[in-house]
Order: structure tokens, then sequence, then C-alpha cells
């Protein structure tokens, strides 16, 4: 069973994502901001990672940078809700310069995350 890392700091958008990853087959583990989440990695090496970008402590470009620096072959996608400015700015950013190919803008449908993290990791 693939494990998948979801690290972000809404508790209750965590909660629904680790509750639909699990009813799909996945066995989930999840962090409420960057710094736990890219310590959680290290120690569990996961799968997948899905991340959010506006977070505390550290936000989701740097768990990407630090996490893609250590372990280039990582599978990250990323998703955020915005912050001061529009959330498909921040987006747009990452994956041009980190080379993820899955962004979501939140709210967005569960399934499409599903098939997103299906193309990810193979299953």
């Amino acid at each position: 069973m693939a494990q998948i890392l979801v690290i972000d700091d809404n508790e209750q958008f965590r909660d629904v994502i680790r509750e639909m990853l699990s009813r799909a087959g996945y066995d989930v583990l999840v962090a409420s901001d960057g710094k736990k989440g890219t310590n959680l990695y290290r120690e569990k090496k996961p799968d997948l990672v899905i991340t959010d970008v506006i977070m505390p402590e550290k936000d989701g470009a740097e768990v990407i940078f630090d996490l893609k620096k250590e372990f280039p072959d990582i599978k990250i996608i990323v998703m955020s809700g915005g912050g001061k400015g529009d959330a498909q700015d921040y987006l747009d950013s990452i994956t041009l310069y980190s080379n993820v190919k899955h962004a979501f803008k939140k709210p967005f449908a569960m399934d499409e995350l599903i098939k997103a993290v299906k193309e990810e990791i193979g299953s």
C-alpha cells in the first residue's frame, strides 16, 4: 500500500484529504506545518507528498525545495488557497521552479486529486 504525506495547517482540510485518500486505499500520514512535514518525510520516506503552500513554521515552497535537494526523485503535489496574493500565482511559480507536475488551487475536486495521486505513484 502506497504511503502519502499530507502537509497542511488547516486541520479540517487536512482531515478531508486524509479521509478521501484512505478511502481510495492509501496509507496517509499528516503534518500540520512544513517543519513537521519535512521531518516526517525524512523519517518515513512516503511515496508521495501533498503540501499546502502558505503555512506557519515553514511554507510549502521551502518544503519542496529542501526535500527535492535532499531527495531529487521525490514526488510532490502542491496546493494553495492563496494568502496575500493569488493562489494561482504561487502555484505557477512553484511548478515553474521546482518541476512539480500537479498543482491545485483550493477548493478543488477530490477526484482530480486522486487522479493526480495515481499518476504520480503509478497505481
